[in-house]
């Protein structure tokens, strides 16, 4: 798995990631991963979503 990270570029990393976010934040909302505290389940969701712009922009930025 390591060797698979080692070898996309950064931008299809940084895509993948962004892709991850918005599952992982879904996952939270619903409490299918349980990360935190049950009353802290969607601020946490929150959280976790907002970083799919960020990433997604980023694979942008490197994209060649």
């Amino acid at each position: 798995m390591f060797i698979l990270l080692l070898l996309m570029n950064k931008s299809n990393l940084l895509f993948y990631a962004s892709l991850l976010s918005v599952i992982l934040s879904i996952g939270i909302w619903m409490g299918i991963f349980p990360l935190c505290a049950p009353e802290n389940y969607k601020i946490s969701a929150v959280f976790v979503g907002l970083w799919a712009p960020t990433l997604m922009s980023m694979s942008n930025r490197y994209k060649s």
